[in-house]
């Protein structure tokens, strides 16, 4: 594994969709409703409608497991288990049985759905959603410079018109969260083929919102602006899963002492619910472990008393869920990264947290892991990210007025590509170690 590893990133440094320049020669428009073509006959879905027999074994899915909605046509692929307001998937399942299909009661990130065709013109079938884009990338090329927007409204589909020139080409459609794949809709005589899977790396990203990729002021979002997509892309990983939730950690449930925060689980019960075994594990927790309330005491007055969690129990706590990754996945390269910072400058318990599992760490010594530091000092460029503005507020005190978004916590897209490169950077100096 860490020799396809190593040939993979050294393939994908130099050529991936962020450093490829966008693809000539193809217009590209959404279409809705009467505007699709009617030429197009040959429709290839992952799942069948009344007229159209599925093709699933056409289509390659990356980063997510596919479930049916929207009266059976519409493919989504949930990845991580948070599920309850917010949750994209709420608004598809009406009547979900965590028991008989526990995949409903997760949540859907980034994907991608792939395959070969000939086609000079195709239609890309898609059900829409508010404030998340598309992408599509051909033979190693994004179509268009930025996002591809859907009509909120109506189901339509993304047309790639190659002005009548025909060959074969590799097609990834890129969504996030509950924009649905229907399918791809092609002439009568054109050949839709699989992609080849020869080397594709099954990642489980986890840790929270940073790698789930969560954003309170950012519409609408990009499938690749988040982390470990864009670490994917560097390291030639194309099956990347982020099952990462927000607000969670080794310790955090996202409760914070008696304010319930329903269907999050902390890191270690998030990884029953995988339901794949990786090739490669990327961790990236600790920041809502920080300042957790571990208990909260009510008093006289209205007035509480909080039990703050210690960088002692985060430790304790990270070494078990290692462990159980581990167990999950034998042969597993992992990689372990410290908390993120935000703009929190990095604070005294973020280093701490920081510290504490770093040591832990190098006392669990598992030979097929290694623990990448990221906010190992306060207010200083020896971390990742330093400072307490954001691009709405800088401070002028660190590169967080550069890559943290308005809410004061999460990368946007700049900072999403910053520490996509940066990890990159991190495990290619590891691969090329050993």
């Amino acid at each position: 594994m860490i020799a396809t590893l190593k040939r993979l990133a050294a393939e994908a440094a130099p050529s991936n969709p962020l450093v490829n320049p966008v693809l000539s020669g193809v217009a590209v428009t959404c279409v809705v409703g009467a505007a699709m073509d009617p030429a197009l006959t040959q429709r290839v879905q992952y799942y069948p409608s009344h007229d159209v027999v599925a093709r699933p074994q056409d289509l390659a899915v990356h980063g997510g497991r596919a479930v049916r909605g929207l009266g059976g046509r519409v493919a989504y692929f949930p990845s991580n288990t948070y599920y309850p307001t917010g949750g994209t998937l709420a608004a598809i399942f009406r009547t979900p049985d965590p028991v008989a299909q526990p995949e409903h009661y997760m949540n859907a990130t980034s994907f991608e759905v792939e395959w070969l065709t000939d086609a000079p013109v195709m239609e890309i079938g898609y059900a829409p959603t508010v404030d998340r884009g598309m992408r599509v990338i051909v033979d190693g090329h994004y179509a268009t410079a930025g996002m591809i927007l859907p009509d909120k409204q109506a189901s339509g589909a993304v047309r790639l018109d190659f002005a009548g020139i025909r060959k074969c080409r590799h097609i990834r459609f890129r969504g996030r969260g509950s924009i649905g794949f229907v399918g791809v809709n092609v002439g009568p005589g054109d050949m839709v083929a699989p992609a080849s899977q020869t080397d594709v790396i099954r990642v489980s990203a986890t840790g929270d919102s940073f790698s789930e990729g969560g954003r309170a002021f950012a519409a609408p979002v990009d499938p690749d602006g988040v982390f470990p997509q864009q670490l994917g892309y560097w390291l030639g990983w194309r099956d990347v899963r982020q099952t990462a939730v927000s607000m969670t950690g080794y310790v955090s449930t996202g409760s914070n002492g008696d304010v319930q925060t329903f269907g999050r689980m902390n890191l270690f019960d998030q990884i029953d619910w995988w339901g794949f075994t990786p090739d490669v594990i990327v961790c990236a927790g600790g920041y809502n472990d920080a300042t957790y309330i571990r208990n909260r005491t009510r008093v006289t007055g209205g007035h509480y008393t909080d039990e703050l969690c210690t960088p002692a129990l985060v430790a304790a706590q990270a070494v078990r869920t290692w462990q159980k990754m581990r167990d999950v996945a034998p042969a597993a390269p992992m990689f372990v990264f410290g908390p993120w910072a935000g703009s929190r400058g990095p604070d005294a318990p973020i280093v701490s947290v920081e510290r504490a599992l770093s040591e832990a760490f190098a006392a669990w010594s598992d030979p097929r892991a290694w623990y990448i530091p990221v906010s190992v000092a306060p207010l200083s460029a020896e971390s990742w990210i330093w400072g307490r503005g954001n691009d709405s507020a800088p401070r002028h005190d660190g590169n967080s007025d550069l890559y943290t978004s308005a809410d004061g916590t999460h990368p946007n897209d700049l900072g999403g590509a910053y520490l996509g490169r940066r990890a990159a950077e991190a495990i290619r100096a590891i691969l090329d170690a050993l």
